[in-house]
């Protein structure tokens, strides 16, 4: 399975950084806003809270995994995106995740093809 995260472009100012999405959606959320940090092939049966468990550093130890993976973001936090096989995608919410679904999400799909 293809999973991507991505995570509101370094050095802009968005209302919604770190927020849950019905700050996001009441602030203007949007695609352009980010940018991917990680995209890579994982076992297929993993699911979002193990892909949230591996990129949420914890210890010195995780850092160094996830830098030896290429990672390049923070970790993995509320207002980040994840992206499933380029066909589901989900937003890290205060508690949980965001299945977002809606034209935005169609047009970014379809940007990725």
């Amino acid at each position: 399975m293809n999973i991507k995260i991505l995570q509101i472009k370094k050095g802009l100012d968005t209302s919604y950084y770190f927020r849950g999405w019905s700050t996001a959606e009441k602030w203007g959320f949007s695609f352009n806003h980010y940018e991917t940090v990680w995209s890579s092939e994982m076992d297929s049966d993993i699911n979002l809270d193990d892909i949230f468990r591996t990129f949420n550093r914890v210890t010195d130890e995780d850092c160094d995994y996830l830098e030896s993976i290429g990672f390049r973001g923070h970790s993995l936090s509320c207002s980040d995106i994840i992206v499933l096989d380029n066909k589901e995608v989900y937003y890290v919410d205060d508690f949980g995740f965001k299945k977002l679904e809606g034209l935005q999400v169609e047009n970014y799909l379809k940007s990725l093809s």
